[in-house]
Parts: structure tokens; sequence; C-alpha cells
């Protein structure tokens, strides 16, 4: 390729080969030549340096667009294309194929081909020669007005990266992962469900890493799907072995990835040595960026726990001292998920952790207003602030908005968006559930139940009933389900995308929005809540089996079966065909056990008649031979019969008992999967606390103080590890709300009460001591009296209804009353034998309705308590063993 130049670079995803051959044939044939990296790319040179070498002596660059959107090398050629046009006018021309999304990035080139409609085909293609020749759009007389005829905005999908350009709203956390990716190797980017997490990553860091003048980045996105390890292998090998790749069968792929999926599991090959490999391929490209898009899935969608956790491990052992960063999104509902490893919380308090916020209405109003600036929209007076009020600071408002915007579009006039269009498609609460609607109603009754059953299939359901998004394979839907899922996918209410088989396309919801917002998508989860949980522990189960080679100790017996065979005759379109072999295995092994069963019984009838046979011939000889050898006979017969019937009840017995083990063994999966699942949900509910807590400390400081001092309560209560760093970090806010602080004791405060009028403040410390504070005072913090004499914790105080007496208990099995008129002082316990104190409140000490003369501490309605004889000692640990007590009547107190 030395010194050659060419009249266009065609740039294409390996999808679209076929169709860009044909082209390239035909530009040929116009006497135009062309570059394409399968003829001119060197294997072993340094492949980006090539890449921009020729570009730069390229006339031209023609970009593909197709269904399966860009590949991983078009991504950075578009790059590179977009920055020759900036600085030299090097002709850009996008070419739509058919089904593509095109790149909001290319609305400011004025040349497009369109090749998605067959019949207009070879007009378009002289238009493209004649661009590519470069002659001015007015010469070309194209009627296609790209600004005029695509969608700025992208509805309720993310922005990627050749979508930057319209990309706003975001600046401010963009800048926040450029740095955090400078300095550390893993960044976890946590936000509510609709926050932009794959925005802000896509289209804010990537491309800001792309510009980036320090490294040179590849860049590589995946979702861990159902099989997180098939989908590292498969993002990975086309980077290690990328001439290969393009080349291999289907086949070929499906073998080399199964290769490095094994070798991911016997710890055989390593992810830093794939990132070593990947460098290796593309001499030039020091870095490489892995984005871990929905991390979530390794919870939801994984069907393998270890496989989940393999995953992990290899991403963290490779991203020390490594040229690899890995930056994984995540929503915050499952962040407790994400802490619960302990290598990986470690590691993201170590790294960086960036809390995606919701955005201010400032940031709404550029979300709104500069994509309609940059391609020459206009919004009637006033939408924009009906619009801004209507999504208000609602959680989850951004994919409501981007969906509204999306239906506002296809409903404007002219270059002009009305309110008349924003009343008709249901504002911003209603759009989306409106659009569903509306499709719904379009199909007929056989239709919409088949609609249900394909919904059914894309959603999982989750412990507390919360239900997410689940991918499934095209190719599982029958041709009348592609039918009606292409309805829903034509509006982009469900999204189709190539993962985990390089060939083959998956169908999924394309927001959680959606879930959240369609009502009759509510009702038919509802409906089928049994049957959905059922299946994901079949799920399970059938991966098991898999995994297991088909092994016969896999499948299922006894009740589970019967309740396999009641779904399978409800919901057999509901089951993939793996699902449905499973069961059917599983049909086949109890009948073959059955007859086996059978074929014993006969035989034991065989050798019982043969017995009685045996017998009677005995009878017969006795007269010939003897009474005695008649009876040795006999007896011998019956010790047979007997030895085969024990032999037969003992290889029952063995039946029985490995069933028995193996179900208790099942069981005790079960009990323990359930108590994983028990401290999973704590942890979950802690880590949640936590975060809402960051979310909202800008706007909301106390409520995110008592968030966080809620969630760090509950950690230690469930004995579950709060982050140190994230604990510090609540404390140092509290400092900065004011107040006085009350200090002198030695250890943490336990616990804390205060007299019902409001005097006095009393604090329970680990130091076993309490201090007793004067509210009332000028300067409360100097009237501490200190309360001795417990030998443990105080883990409770708590102040009579009439404000007059004071309970500590501890955990040295005692409590003590205290005297809150400084008249009369005492300072007396009483024991309860086996009894701790930490948990006990004034009720705990007198639970009854009536005065009961038992009570070590007698009448208080006098002001002097009676102390029971002998009252031994009244210092530390005094007092002595006494019954149940019982509250003295409310006068008394």
């Amino acid at each position: 390729m030395a010194d050659q130049q060419f009249d266009v670079f065609l740039s294409y995803n390996t999808h679209d080969h076929e169709v860009v051959e044909r082209v390239r044939r035909w530009l040929k044939d116009q006497g135009l030549t062309c570059f394409t990296d399968r003829t001119y790319l060197v294997p072993g040179q340094p492949w980006p340096k090539a890449l921009e070498k020729a570009i730069d002596a390229s006339g031209a660059v023609a970009v593909f667009l197709g269904s399966a959107g860009t590949g991983r090398w078009q991504d950075r050629e578009l790059y590179l294309a977009l920055d020759r046009h900036t600085k030299t006018k090097l002709p850009v021309i996008p070419v739509l194929l058919p089904g593509a999304d095109a790149a909001l990035g290319f609305l400011s080139l004025h040349t497009w081909v369109d090749l998605s409609d067959p019949v207009n085909e070879s007009r378009q293609l002289q238009i493209l020669a004649a661009a590519i020749r470069g002659l001015s759009p007015a010469e070309l007389e194209t009627e296609f007005e790209p600004q005029h005829q695509i969608c700025p905005f992208r509805g309720l999908l993310p922005y990627r990266e050749q979508d930057a350009p319209l990309f706003f709203g975001r600046e401010v956390y963009t800048q926040q992962l450029v740095d955090a990716v400078a300095a550390h190797s893993i960044i976890a980017v946590v936000g509510a469900s609709g926050s932009g997490k794959s925005s802000v990553v896509r289209a804010g860091l990537v491309p800001e890493l792309r510009e980036s003048s320090e490294s040179v980045y590849e860049i590589a996105t995946l979702v861990p799907t159902s099989d997180p390890l098939t989908s590292l292998a498969r993002t990975l090998l086309p980077l290690i072995e990328p001439e290969k790749w393009i080349n291999w069968s289907k086949r070929d792929r499906d073998v080399e990835t199964e290769k490095y999926v094994r070798d991911f599991r016997e710890k055989k090959g390593t992810l830093r040595r794939c990132t070593e490999h990947v460098l290796d391929a593309q001499p030039g490209t020091d870095r490489l960026l892995l984005v871990v898009d929905q991390w979530e899935e390794l919870y939801t969608q994984a069907k393998d726990p270890a496989a989940a956790k393999t995953f992990i491990d290899q991403l963290l052992e490779a991203t020390i001292d490594s040229p690899l960063r890995v930056v994984f999104t995540c929503r915050g509902d499952f962040y407790g998920r994400v802490i619960s490893y302990r290598p990986l919380t470690d590691r993201i308090q170590r790294d960086a952790h960036v809390a995606l916020g919701p955005m201010g209405e400032d940031e709404l109003g550029s979300v709104i207003k500069r994509p309609a600036e940059e391609t020459g929209l206009q919004y009637e007076e006033g939408l924009v602030r009906r619009i801004l009020d209507d999504v208000g600071s609602e959680p989850g408002g951004l994919p409501l908005l981007s969906f509204l915007l999306e239906e506002l579009w296809k409903h404007r006039r002219g270059n002009g968006l009305t309110h008349e269009a924003y009343d008709a498609v249901g504002g911003v609460q209603g759009a989306m559930s409106k659009k569903a609607e509306d499709l719904y109603a379009e199909l007929d009754g056989n239709r919409q139940k088949e609609l249900q059953r394909i919904f059914m299939r894309l959603v999982s359901i989750g412990d507390q009933s919360e239900l997410t998004r689940r991918r499934e394979d095209l190719s599982h839907f029958d041709d009348n389900q592609k039918a009606t899922a292409e309805h829903f996918i034509q509006a982009r209410l469900l999204t189709t995308s190539y993962v985990e088989r390089a060939d083959d396309q998956a169908v999924e919801v394309a927001h959680e929005a959606l879930i959240d917002r369609w009502d009759r998508l509510k009702d038919w989860a509802e409906e089928s809540n049994d049957f959905l949980r059922w299946r994901q522990r079949l799920e399970m189960q059938v991966e098991q089996w898999l995994t297991q080679g088909r092994d016969q100790g896999a499948l299922l017996r006894g009740g589970p079966l019967v309740e396999a065979e009641d779904w399978l005759a409800k919901h057999s379109s509901d089951l993939s065909d793996e699902q449905i072999e499973f069961i059917q295995a599983s049909i086949s092994e109890r009948a073959a056990e059955l007859e086996r069963q059978q074929k014993i019984n006969s035989r034991l009838r065989k050798l019982s008649a043969v017995a009685v046979s045996l017998a009677l011939i005995g009878v017969i000889a006795a007269g010939v031979a003897g009474w005695k050898w008649s009876e040795a006979s006999a007896k011998a017969v019956e010790a047979d019969t007997q030895r085969g019937i024990a032999e037969y009840k003992t290889r029952i017995a063995d039946t029985v008992k490995e069933e028995a083990i193996a179900e208790k063994s099942r069981a005790d999966m079960e009990a323990e999967r359930a108590r994983r699942e028990s401290r999973d949900a704590h942890r979950q509910l802690v880590s949640t606390m936590g975060l809402q807590a960051q979310l909202m400390a800008e706007e909301r400081p106390v409520s995110a103080m008592l968030m966080a001092v809620r969630a760090i309560g509950d950690a230690r209560k469930f004995g579950i590890e709060f982050p140190a760093a994230a604990e510090q970090a609540f404390r140092d806010r509290l400092q900065g709300l004011g107040g006085v602080a009350l200090t002198g004791q030695n250890g943490p405060i336990w616990n804390i009460a205060i007299g019902p009028n409001g005097r006095w403040l009393v604090t329970g410390s680990r130091d076993g001591t309490a201090r007793l504070w004067d509210l009332t005072a000028e300067q409360p913090e100097t009237t501490a009296r200190v309360l001795a004499g417990h030998d443990g914790s105080i883990g409770s105080v708590a102040i009579g209804p009439n404000g007059r007496w004071l309970v500590t208990g501890s955990d040295d099995a005692t409590a003590r009353l205290h005297a809150l008129d400084w008249r009369i002082l005492i300072d007396d316990a009483y024991r309860a034998v086996g009894r701790n104190f930490t948990k006990a409140e004034w009720n705990d000490l007198f639970p009854g309705e009536e005065y009961d003369p038992l009570c070590p501490f007698g009448d208080l309605s006098d002001g002097d308590p009676d102390w029971p004889e002998p009252a031994g000692e009244r210092g530390r640990g005094g007092g002595r063993s006494v019954g149940p007590i019982r509250q003295p009547p409310a006068s008394a107190l």
C-alpha cells in the first residue's frame, strides 16, 4: 500500500460485508479505486497508524451503516474520518443500508446515500459515485435531507459513540470519568434505572478517550448476558485474531470461543494474557478499555453463579498493574450485590466509584433544546417550560423525556415541535404507555396473546417481585412470534442486538422504563408470577444438566418433575427447546426407572413360583427318598427364595438411600442458597440506603444523614461490613450540618433517650458509662454527669414517663436505676440471672398493667425506691436475683 492513493475508503461492519462488496465491485466498474481493510491491511504492522495513513490517502470516506450498527474497528475509522472532515474538509458520506439506525454524529454532513430501499438503489449508487468524485450537494440533485428525515433524539436507546455530537447534559460526569480512568483501573458507574449510565460512558467517556493525546485506546464493550465468560471471549477474540475472525466460519468461531471459556474456567488462560494479545495484534495501541454495561446481569441473567464469580475474578486480577481499564455500569438497586463480594468491594473503594445523580433543570434543558438547535428544529413558545415542569425531579424521568422527544419529532409540523403534538402523544408521563397500548390495539386477538408470551420471555422477576429485562435469542421464537415482535421493534420499544453469539440476534425490552410504566405488562407479569419464578429455577437446572453433559443424575424426579409436567402442559410455548428437552428427558428417565422396577418385580414373582414348584417336588420325593430329605430340600429352596428377596430389598434400600442422600444434598443446597440470599438481601438493603444517602446529600443533607445513620446501624445489626470510607464520609458531612457536639465518652454511643419534658438527654456507651445532659442549660455540652457502675457496655437507656427516673441496661446482666432529682442520689442495680439488658427499654423492666410489690425498685411514687432486703451491696454489680418485673401504676411514675 506504499504511497498508493484511493478514491474512497470503505468503512463497514463485518456483518454488512456482502452488500459492501457488491457496492465495491460496482464502484470499481465505474473506474473508482476503493480501500478495504481486508485487501490492504497487512497483518502485524502498526494497525492504527496504517488505518490513519489509508484514510489520509483517500479522497473520501464512505461509512456504511446497517442493522448491526458499527463494528469494533469501524468505530475507530469513524473517529478518524470525522476528525479529518473537521480539519481538512475530507468528504465523509454516510450510506444507509436496510435496518440502519443512523448515527446522530453525521447529521451535520450534507451528502447522504440511502440504499435502504431497493427500488431507488440505482439512483442512489449514482449519487454515491458522484459524491466520491467531489460533486457538490447541489450538483448531485439529491432529495435526501438527513436533518429532516433522521430523528436527533435516541428515545429509549442509549447514546453511542457516533452520537456524541448530539449528547448533552452530562458534561460534568463525563469529565469525572475521564479523570477516573486516567488514575484508576476499575471504575464503577452507579445510578438509578434511567439515569443515563450507558450513554455517559459510550457517548461521553469513549469519545473523550479517543481524542486523548496521552494514550491510544482500543475500546471494547460487552454486556454479561446469561453466559458472561462466553460474552467476554466473544468480545476479545475479534481483537486478538482480527484476520482469522473475519474468515472463520460460525462453527470455527464457536469452537475457538469455547476454548477461551474453558481456559477462563480452569484458570489456564487469563484476561491479563488476552489484554497483551490484543495490544500485540494492534501495534501502536497502548491501552485497552473494557466497558461492561449492565453489570446487574451477573445477578439477574447469569445461569451459573460460579461463572459469574470467575468473570469478576478475571477482571480484578487483570487490572492490577496492567494497561487494561474496566468501566462497568450498574443500577443502584443492585449495588448491594456488587459490594457483597469483598474482593470487588475493596477494589472499588480503592479505585473509583462514580454515583450518577439525577439531572438538574439546566442539564435537562440542554437535553431538550441543544439537539433541536443543532438540527434546525424549533419548539413552540412555552413548550420547553411545560416539558420541564412535567419531568420535574421524578426518579427515572430521563427515559420518559427521551421517549417523549422522539415522539414529538415523529409528530412535527415541518421543523416545528408543538403543544398539539405534546397533547396527542400523552405528554411526559403518558407517552410511553400510550404508545405501547396503541401498538397492542393494532394487533388481532391471536397476535395479542403472542405478544403476551413474547414479553413474558423478556422479563425476569426478582426476590422482591421487581421486574427486570432479560435477553432472548430471536432464534427461539417461531415465525409468527418474530412477526409480532417486529411490530414493537420498529417502534423501538423492543430492540435487537448481536450479542453472545456473533451470528445470532437477540431481542430485549428497550428500557426498564417500559416495564415500570406499562400497566398491561405489569398485569401480565403478576398473572404469571408463579410460572416466571419456576422457569427461572428451571433455567439453572437446565444449565447444570447441560454443563454436566446431560447427566441423568441432574434430571428432575419426584415432586419437581410432577410440577414441571404441569407447567409444560400449560406453557409449552413459553419454554425454550432446551428446557422442553430437559423435562422430556426427565419424564423418559422416570419411565425407564419404572420399567426397570417392573422387571425386578417380575423376576421376584418368577423366583417365588420356582420355590413353590420345588416344594411340591420335595413332597412327592418324600415318599420315595424319605421325609428328612424332603424337609432339607424345602428348607434349601426357601433359603434361596429368602436370599433373593433379601437381595432385592437390599437393592431397593440402596436406591432409596441414594435418593434420600441426593434429596438431603439438594435440601442442604437450597437451605444454603436461602441463607446466602438472606445475607445478600440485607447487604443490598444497606448498600441501597448508603447509595441513596450519597445521591441526595447535596439537595437534602439532613435526610441523607438520617438515611446514612440507618444504613450504618443496620449494617452493624446484621453483621454486614459497611465501607469504612463511606462511613467516614457520612461522619464528615454530619460535622458540616452544625449543632452542638456532646463529647467525652471513650467508646461508640450505642443508644440515646430524651425525657418526656425535653430537659434530659442520656447517652449509653460501649465504655460502660452513661452521660446525662441538661438540654435546658445555656451550654448543654458542659452539663454532663457521668453515671458509672456497669461492668459491660451500656446498650440501652430509658427515661420514665414522668421524667423522674432513668434506667440503664448493660450486657453485664444488670440494670441500674438513677434518680433525675438531684436531691435524691440513687444509683442502684438489680441483676436478672442469665439476662442481657443491651436492648432493654423502660417497658422491658416494667411490662405489666399493675404494680407488683416484687419489683426490686419497689414503689416509685413516693420519690424514693423501696430497696428489697437484703439490699446487697449498692456498688458496682450490686443487687440480687429477682423474678419478672411489672410496671407500677401510671401515678407512681
